[in-house]
């Protein structure tokens, strides 16, 4: 039986998700929570100016990192691999809105 290859992506929200941008959220993606059998870049964008920040759940420190391209997450055949990934909205020093 072969093994199909995914990769779940789970983002966490703080406010209300949106694939594309509603009036009360800031930062939306391109790919809502869910599972993928492939590859994907996974974009962050905002509807507000500020600096976008992420981190990724598990990495080691967990620290955040200033959004500047497509997050790259991938799994090799068999492999079943979960991503939790935040997303931050600053402005000022201060967090407007994250995902």
């Amino acid at each position: 039986m072969p093994f199909k290859r995914f990769i779940h992506v789970l983002i966490l929200f703080i406010s209300a998700f949106r694939a594309f941008p509603a009036d009360n959220s800031l930062i939306y993606s391109n790919y809502p929570e869910g599972r993928y059998f492939e590859n994907i870049y996974l974009d962050f964008k905002s509807s507000s100016t500020g600096l976008l920040k992420y981190y990724i759940k598990g990495n080691d420190p967990a620290k955040e990192v200033i959004y500047s391209e497509p997050l790259f997450l991938s799994s090799m055949s068999g492999e079943k691999k979960t991503y939790t990934i935040t997303a931050f909205l600053y402005q000022e020093s201060k967090i407007l809105d994250s995902t």
